[in-house]
C-alpha cells in the first residue's frame, strides 16, 4: 500500500478541498502540527468525516494503511459524491470498483450493527372519517339512512430479538358517533368504543422465507377468498402459521390456522373457520401476473342455534384464480374468480382497475357474489369491505350474507397523498341484491396520518 499521506492527497483532490483553509490553526491530531504541509487537508477531511484518526488523538500519517482502512475512507467520500464534478465522480467510481470487496464487507457489518441498534420500532395509523349510509334494499330486516363519524387507531410495535427473529404486536382502537339507527351502534353490533391488542406473535426469516406464528392478518389471492386482519375489531384475525417465500420465480404463501372472533360474529352465532391452503403467483413476462389459490375451509359450529348462521360457511373446499395486467405505466387491470365445493350458488368474481401516479390512487371494482361461494365473514365481500383499509360498513351484506342472498357491488376508491405522512381518501360502494328493488349506497371520506 502507499503511504497514508499520499492517499490523503488523492482524497483531498477528489473532495476539492485544496484552497479551503481551516478556520484556525488548532491541531486536531497531536502528531499533525499547523506547520505540516498536509495540515489543512487533514483537518478538512476530518471535519468532513472522511478520516477519523486513532483513539489516542494521533493520525499516524507515516505508516502504511490496510485496504479496509482505505475502503472506509472511500465509503465516506462516496457519501459526498453529489458535490463532486464529473471528473472527480469518475475517480470516486474507480476507487469504488477497486475496493468493492472491502466495501461490501463494511456494508454487511454496518447492516448487522443497524439491525442491533434499530431493534425496537413503533409505527401506525390514525384515521378520522365521516360517512353516510342509505340502505333501501327490499325485504331487508331494517332499512336505514344516516351519517356517522368514526375514529380508528392502529399501533404496530416490533422488537428484533436477533438477526432473524422479530416479535410483533398491534393495538387497535376505534369509536363512532352519531346515527344510532345504523347497525354499527345497535345492541348486537361491534363493541364501541373498542380497544384491544388484536395482533401478536413471532416472525422468523431464513433463506428468503418469512414464517409468522401468531395472531395476524391474512390475505390470499386478491382477497375474494380470504382477507382478514386489516382493521381493528371489524375485521377478523387469523391465528396460526403462515410461510411466505419463493419457489423459483413463484411467490408462495402457505397458511394453517383459524380465523378468530370479531364482535359482529356474535350475532351470527360465533361461526368461525379453520383454514389450510396455499397461494401461488408468478409473472408472465413483464406486464402480466397470474395466480392461483386453494383453501380447505371448515366452519366451526356456532356457539348458539341461530337462524342467521350462514350456510355458505359449510363449504369445505374453495379455489380461485387471479390475474393482474399492467396496461400502461400507471394503469393496471385486476380480476379474481373463485368457486366453492358447495352444490349450488357457488361462484363469485371481482374485476377492477387501478390507476396510480404520483400522489394519487384511483380504484374501481365490480363484484358478483353468489351466496355459497365464499365465507362471508372472512373475505373481501365481508361485512366490512377492506378496500379502503377497513372503512365502509357494507350494511347490505350484514343482512344478505346472513340471510343467504346473492349480491353485486360496485366500489370506488380515491386517495391523495398530501405529504409524507398524511393522506385523505374517499370510498363509495353501491350494492344490490338480484331480483330485489332498492340498493345500499354508502359514501365515506377520511383523513389518515401514518407514523
Amino acid at each position: 500500500m502507499k503511504k497514508t499521506t499520499v492517499l490523503i492527497l488523492t482524497l483531498v483532490f477528489i473532495m476539492g478541498v485544496f484552497g479551503t483553509a481551516a478556520a484556525a490553526n488548532v491541531s486536531i491530531f497531536t502528531d499533525v502540527t499547523p506547520d505540516h504541509w498536509s495540515y489543512y487537508a487533514i483537518n478538512k477531511l476530518y471535519k468532513d468525516g472522511i478520516i477519523t484518526g486513532y483513539g489516542d488523538g494521533t493520525f499516524h500519517g507515516d505508516r502504511n494503511i490496510t485496504r479496509y482502512e482505505m475502503a472506509t475512507m472511500v465509503a465516506s467520500a462516496m457519501t459526498k459524491m453529489d458535490k463532486a464534478d464529473p471528473e472527480n465522480k469518475a475517480l470516486i467510481q474507480k476507487l469504488e470498483t477497486e475496493y468493492a470487496g472491502e466495501l461490501e464487507q463494511i456494508g454487511a457489518r454496518l447492516t448487522k450493527v443497524e439491525n442491533t441498534i434499530n431493534k425496537f420500532s413503533i409505527t401506525g395509523n390514525i384515521r378520522v372519517s365521516f360517512g353516510h349510509v342509505k340502505d333501501t334494499v327490499e325485504n331487508n330486516a331494517k332499512k336505514v339512512e344516516g351519517s356517522i363519524w368514526s375514529s380508528r387507531i392502529l399501533v404496530n410495535v416490533t422488537d428484533k430479538i436477533d438477526e432473524n427473529t422479530t416479535a410483533y404486536m398491534r393495538l387497535g382502537a376505534r369509536d363512532c358517533w352519531g346515527a344510532d339507527d345504523l347497525s354499527v351502534t345497535s345492541s348486537w353490533g361491534p363493541e364501541i368504543p373498542y380497544v384491544n391488542i388484536d395482533q401478536y406473535g413471532i416472525k422468523y426469516t431464513k433463506n428468503g422465507w418469512d414464517y409468522t406464528l401468531g395472531k395476524q392478518g391474512l390475505t390470499m389471492g386478491q382477497g375474494l377468498l380470504i382477507s382478514t386482519g386489516s382493521d381493528a375489531e371489524w375485521s377478523n384475525q387469523f391465528v396460526g402459521l403462515t410461510a411466505r417465500g419463493k419457489i423459483g420465480a413463484v411467490n408462495t404463501t402457505v397458511a394453517l390456522g383459524n380465523t378468530t372472533d370479531a364482535s359482529h360474529l356474535d350475532y351470527y352465532g360465533n361461526a368461525r373457520a379453520t383454514w389450510m391452503g396455499v397461494d401461488m403467483s408468478a409473472p408472465l413476462g413483464h406486464n402480466v401476473t397470474l395466480g392461483g389459490t386453494y383453501l380447505s375451509h371448515k366452519a366451526q359450529k356456532p356457539d348458539t342455534v341461530n337462524p342467521n348462521w350462514a350456510q355458505s360457511l359449510q363449504a369445505e373446499d374453495m379455489w380461485g384464480v387471479n390475474t393482474s395486467i399492467k396496461v400502461a405505466p400507471h394503469f393496471s387491470l385486476n380480476g379474481e374468480y373463485v368457486k366453492s365445493s358447495y352444490k349450488d350458488d357457488n361462484q363469485a368474481y371481482t374485476i377492477g382497475a387501478l390507476y396510480n401516479k404520483g400522489k394519487d390512487t384511483l380504484m374501481v371494482s365490480y363484484s358478483d357474489v353468489e351466496r355459497n361461494a365464499i365465507d362471508p365473514y372472512n373475505s373481501l365481500g365481508s361485512a366490512l369491505c377492506s378496500l379502503s383499509g377497513g372503512e365502509g360498513f357494507f350494511h347490505t351484506d350484514w343482512w344478505t350474507a346472513s340471510m343467504m342472498k346473492n349480491y353485486t357491488a360496485t366500489r370506488y376508491y380515491y386517495a391523495h397523498q398530501m405529504n409524507k405522512n398524511v393522506y385523505y381518501d374517499i370510498f363509495v360502494i353501491n350494492a344490490k341484491v338480484p331480483n330485489s328493488s332498492g340498493n345500499d349506497l354508502e359514501v365515506f371520506g377520511g383523513i389518515n396520518y401514518n407514523f
